[in-house]
C-alpha cells in the first residue's frame, strides 16, 4: 500500500521528509532531495528487504 503525502513550500526553500518505516524493510533513502526545491516534484523512498536467520537446536530433541 503506498501512502501519498504532499507538501507545499515556496520556491527556493526545503520540504520537510516525513517518517519512512515499513515493517520488514529497513529505510535506505530518498530518491531525491528535498533542499531547494524549485519546481514540483515526486520524490519515493527507498529500502531493502530485512533477512533473518533462524537455527534449530535439536540437541536431546526427538524428530
Amino acid at each position: 500500500m503506498m501512502t501519498l503525502l504532499k507538501d507545499i513550500v515556496l520556491y527556493g526553500e526545503s520540504a520537510t521528509p516525513p517518517s519512512a518505516r515499513k515493517v520488514g524493510y529497513t529505510f535506505t533513502g530518498w530518491s531525491a532531495s528535498f533542499l531547494n526545491v524549485q519546481s514540483s516534484i515526486d520524490i519515493y523512498t527507498s529500502g531493502r528487504i530485512n533477512t533473518y536467520t533462524v537455527t534449530f537446536d535439536g540437541d536431546g530433541g526427538t524428530i
